[in-house]
């Protein structure tokens, strides 16, 4: 096998085919805009399943029509004609909204000009012909309750483009505008870092005098932009919650955990949960200060390297090897889905001068394999993303037997089967290595389950106390300090927090770009811990109750479809069990600290 792999998107489409896909597409459109005078509630059973068989196609192909010159671009960001090929794919993705809204109207049951309304009687006649639709159909029905009409669902659409779009730009050129004039311990001269991404590489310097310095300049920029960072969150904030309101909803956060399919109680039960079991990171801070040698961990050393930090280098064909292997061990059909992604070419593997930063996994749709996108460099961290991107793919495999629109999970689910790849390498990585690299291995995992999941149940909290404040009328200093007075309960006397972390508020994206987003990075790797900690215990019986859970997609609400399987996330023990694996991992290391293998 070659070390480096480039992915082919033939599946998807090609520059030769495109303008024809282009071509049938808009005729598929135009096709699509001819059913309104069809819908009826006495609709005839072949009539109603030809017509939502011919909307599921036609958004299979925009996902083509889209993706493909998405993916061209980030592994080329200077083809030009991938950027006109996506320019021409959202006129597309609009037309073809356009032409669905009035019939997914209809079918929720609400007034449309023409056809007579479908009422609840009628709506279980039709969706009860399609079964593998039906929880979808049923759910856009439920969601008309927050549904308004389509001339202002129209110009709520209009305002997010013309409006929140703008306001999250203007943030983007303030923050881009920034620079940040940093003196490193030792040198003479001032140094100008234009980028955030450069200077985010000396917070994790191995000098605490540059991860302190680095951290000053870069929220010191934040300060003096405080005032127009403030106007963009609370008119993005305000904005949420007017819409929320009008939908109906209880509080703002409500209308995210509506379209992540989640009730409000369980995200209150993850709060709690996270809050009772925030000594074990205390813990893990202490633990770090005694690696450090110093007496206290201080919030600029959060993140500061531990001396000998893993060096090990992978090609990427012994990093596959391992993964696979590894994957294999738990299951094999899990591990022939795993095969099936490289198998296909559907991996581009390494970094290029051109080529975008990070990693994921797209899926296009239930008939073509996922693609995974990697900057592979050969550090363990990295085989630890190839596990993560490659258990994504595997559960879109696992998922391609629903139709298009149920093919994708919630977001608080779709972390399931990544997160648990990676815990199945990390199982086996320590049975592989020496004391010394477990230990190295156990505080990465640490450090990245805290960053996961309590840094991020931090910001959504704060995020519930910062819309009232809008709710109330606040200003930029009164937002900065219950930002810092949370960070003060959350480290407790575990880390010391100095004053400029106040302004992190604005530097998190997230808070602007996704309003309530945040907290399902914790819950699905709760999620993914206690299923583990199942698997651990029941061995085969948990292995078919993950491979059921990833069949699921979007066909059933995550409280239904783990009932099936005698799982119920309302169960405050479950979200324990994933506690239990973290607090064992803090135990592990603690062990070998204190017996000095270090």
């Amino acid at each position: 096998m070659k070390d480096s792999l480039l992915w082919d998107l033939s599946d998807i489409a090609t520059n030769e085919t495109f303008p024809q896909l282009i071509a049938d597409t808009k005729k598929r459109i135009d096709k699509i805009v001819t059913w309104r005078k069809h819908l009826s509630p006495q609709m005839e059973k072949k009539q109603f399943v030809k017509m939502l068989n011919e909307i599921e196609y036609l958004k299979s192909v925009i996902a083509c029509i889209y993706d493909y010159p998405a993916l061209k671009e980030l592994t080329d960001r200077t083809d030009i004609k991938a950027r006109e090929m996506k320019a021409t794919a959202l006129d597309i993705v609009i037309a073809a909204e356009e032409s669905v809204r009035f019939i997914d109207h209809w079918l929720q049951g609400k007034d449309v000009v023409g056809p007579e309304k479908l009422n609840d009687e009628q709506a279980e006649v039709l969706f009860s012909i399609v079964p593998e639709h039906k929880h979808l159909l049923w759910r856009s029905r439920e969601l008309a309750l927050h549904t308004l009409s389509d001339v202002e669902e129209r110009i709520i659409l209009q305002k997010d483009l013309q409006l929140s779009e703008p306001l999250l730009d203007l943030r983007r050129i303030i923050e881009s505008e920034q620079q940040y004039k940093i003196k490193l311990d030792g040198e003479k001269k001032t140094k100008v870092i234009r980028t955030q991404a450069e200077l985010s590489k000396l917070t994790t310097d191995a000098n605490p005098k540059n991860r302190e310095s680095a951290y000053r300049v870069l929220f010191k920029e934040y300060e003096k932009n405080l005032d127009k960072y403030f106007i963009i969150y609370q008119a993005i904030a305000k904005d949420w919650s007017s819409v929320a309101n009008l939908r109906g909803y209880n509080e703002p956060i409500s209308m995210r955990n509506r379209a992540n399919d989640l009730p409000d109680e369980l995200i209150d039960l993850l709060y709690s949960v996270c809050s009772e079991n925030l000594g074990i990171f205390h813990n893990f801070f202490e633990l770090k200060a005694n690696l450090l040698k110093i007496p206290k961990l201080r919030r600029f050393d959060l993140y500061a390297p531990l001396k000998d930090s893993d060096k090990t280098k992978y090609s990427f064909a012994e990093a596959l090897d391992l993964v696979i292997d590894t994957f294999e061990g738990f299951d094999k059909d899990f591990a022939d889905k795993a095969k099936r992604v490289v198998a296909e070419g559907h991996i581009d593997s390494h970094p290029s001068p051109k080529k975008a930063p990070g990693a994921f996994c797209a899926t296009i749709h239930p008939k073509i394999t996922p693609y995974v996108f990697l900057n592979f460099t050969g550090k363990t961290r990295d085989v630890f993303t190839l596990a993560h991107e490659l258990g994504h793919a595997v559960h879109s495999l696992y998922s391609s037997v629903n139709p298009y629109s149920g093919q994708n999970p919630t977001l608080p689910l779709a972390e399931t089967a990544s997160t648990f790849a990676e815990l199945l390498l990390f199982d086996r990585m320590m049975q592989l290595v020496d004391t010394e690299t477990q230990q190295k291995l156990l505080m990465e995992r640490l450090a990245d389950s805290y960053a996961t999941i309590m840094r991020q149940i931090n910001f959504s909290m704060f995020e519930k106390e910062a819309f009232a404040l809008f709710a109330k009328g606040t200003n930029p200093e009164d937002v900065s300090s219950r930002y810092y007075q949370n960070l003060l309960a959350h480290f407790g006397d575990s880390v010391d927090v100095d004053q400029i972390f106040s302004y992190e508020w604005a530097y998190i994206p997230h808070f602007v770009n996704s309003p309530f987003y945040v907290y399902a990075y914790a819950f699905g790797e709760l999620l993914a811990l206690s299923l583990f900690a199942m698997y651990k215990d029941s061995g085969e019986v948990a292995v078919n109750k993950l491979k059921k859970i990833l069949t699921f997609g979007r066909t059933a609400y995550p409280i239904e479809m783990l009932q099936e399987l005698d799982i119920s996330l309302q169960d405050r023990d479950f979200w324990m069990h994933g506690f239990s694996v973290i607090n064992n991992w803090q135990k592990n290391v603690q062990n070998i600290f204190s017996h000095e293998r270090i």
